[in-house]
């Protein structure tokens, strides 16, 4: 969404979000900011709000060496933490430094895992990650809360399976497990989960062209771009590119947190240097 986008809607249209995320946060906050004054409703197939950051934020010693490395089920590595979070609060500690605690080793934590362990995190731990881990401000949060205590803002939990015109708007089809199909109709849709990083779907001319030739091969989680541990592109013969590199979420498969500022700029640091080493191999980069 570019800057000012949110300014072309008007105050009392309505909006209609898809997913709860930090995005939906942010854009909640932005039609705030300007105004907004007309109904805005959010589709979440989970209903879950990022949870806050702790007011005061405490440091817990990394378990990762000692505990989790080489684990190679969901299941013993959410045991592991759980144990941890309960040792925590005793000791006046929150979860959610411990979950911090974690961040370094993620990487290492998903890579342990084949496959189907892999599948089965997406399928039954994912959103739920994804509320613990990605964190809102309590400022944030509390004005989020706001809106929906006021009814300005309504939740509706499904997923969407469709968007067509309407006379009055959009017509977003969303369905629920084991509920009948509804439809709701806004001015607006604002699709706030991320980008779509199932290269099987892109269908940019670029991607589609590279996926083609085999220069790019889709992950068959949906998760992003199969890549070497530098982020060079893999070939359909699984030999790494030497010329076609990526950063950031389309790193997913590798690592699955690619999306966080840190986690960006040590890949960018880790490419660069990889690079200045292809490029000049007798040169030290620092």
């Amino acid at each position: 969404m570019g800057p000012g986008a949110l300014r072309s809607i008007g105050l009392d249209e309505t909006v209609l979000l898809i997913g709860t995320g930090l995005t939906a946060i942010d854009v909640l906050l932005g039609l705030r900011a300007d105004g907004h004054r007309g109904q805005i409703t959010v589709v979440s197939g989970h209903g879950r709000w990022p949870a806050t950051h702790a007011e005061q934020e405490a440091t817990y010693p990394s378990f990762y060496a000692t505990e989790l490395a080489g684990l190679s089920r969901v299941a013993d590595v959410l045991w592991v933490i759980r144990r941890h979070v309960q040792r925590a609060q005793q000791q006046g500690i929150s979860w959610q430094a411990v979950i911090d605690s974690l961040r370094p080793d993620l990487g290492r934590i998903w890579a342990a895992w084949p496959r189907p362990e892999q599948a089965r995190f997406l399928r039954h731990v994912a959103g739920i990650w994804s509320v613990v881990r990605h964190r809102s401000p309590p400022q944030n949060a509390a004005a989020v809360q706001e809106m929906l205590d006021s009814g300005l803002v309504r939740l509706e939990r499904g997923r969407v399976q469709a968007i067509e015109p309407a006379a009055d708007g959009l017509a977003v089809t969303v369905r629920k497990a084991q509920q009948p199909t509804r439809q709701l109709v806004a001015q607006h849709v604002i699709t706030c989960t991320g980008p779509l990083l199932d290269y099987r779907r892109v269908q940019d001319a670029v991607v589609a062209g590279l996926r083609t030739e085999g220069h790019l091969v889709p992950d068959e989680l949906g998760l992003g771009i199969q890549t070497d541990a530098h982020g060079a592109l893999l070939t359909a013969q699984g030999d790494a590119s030497a010329v076609l590199f990526t950063l950031g979420p389309s790193r997913r498969p590798v690592s699955f947190e690619s999306t966080a500022v840190p986690e960006l700029r040590k890949q960018a640091v880790a490419l660069a240097q990889e690079l200045g080493r292809r490029l000049l191999p007798n040169t030290e980069i620092r």
